[in-house]
C-alpha cells in the first residue's frame, strides 16, 4: 500500500496482567480512547498473552516505529 492518502491503520497489542480470556473491555476502551485523543487515529486494540506480544515484537528489544511513506507532492 503506497498511497500517501490512504487511511491510517494502527494496531495496538496489549498484554494485561490478568488472563487473556478475562474481560478486558474497559482496558481496551481506555487504551483506544487515549490513543485517539493523542494521535487522532482510532486504533484496533487486541488483548494477547505476554508471550505472544514478545513473539510479535521479536523479543524484549522493541523497535522504533516511524512513517516511511513518501510525502505527498
Amino acid at each position: 500500500m503506497n498511497d500517501p492518502y490512504s487511511m491510517d491503520v494502527l494496531n495496538l497489542y496489549v498484554a494485561p496482567k490478568a488472563a487473556v480470556n478475562s474481560d478486558h473491555a474497559s482496558l481496551i476502551h481506555e487504551v483506544a480512547s487515549i490513543t485517539k485523543k493523542s494521535t487522532e487515529i482510532t486504533p484496533k486494540v487486541v488483548s494477547i498473552a505476554f508471550e505472544d506480544l514478545l513473539e510479535k515484537a521479536g523479543g524484549m528489544k522493541f523497535m522504533e516505529i516511524f512513517d516511511a511513506r513518501s510525502k505527498p507532492a
